[in-house]
């Protein structure tokens, strides 16, 4: 919970752009530990569906744990979103 305080509370969090990239939204304490960050970005979604932020950034979080179906996921729905971040995401995903 500590570490979704510390994200929402990030200057311009559901501004819907995507300036910002993984790292700079994670929490120090949190950096390298993408479980944590994982959960509080599903937190942010569960509280804001759709913020292209959390969705971008939950999606980096999993291609960093391996996990491409997952990020797939969240492609999909940046889809829906932001074609922009999507587009980001996917090339992440293929790179």
């Amino acid at each position: 919970m500590y570490c979704l305080k510390l994200i929402l509370n990030q200057p311009n969090f559901f501004r819907e752009d995507t300036e910002s990239q993984f790292l700079s939204l994670t929490p120090k304490p949190y950096l390298g530990q993408y479980e944590n960050a994982m959960g509080a970005y599903k937190q942010a979604i569960r509280l804001k569906p759709d913020s292209v932020k959390a969705h971008l950034n939950l999606g980096m979080a999993f291609i960093k744990l391996g996990d491409r179906g997952s990020a797939l996921e969240e492609f999909k729905i940046l889809k829906q979103l932001d074609q922009e971040s999507a587009n980001q995401l996917f090339n992440l995903i293929y790179d």
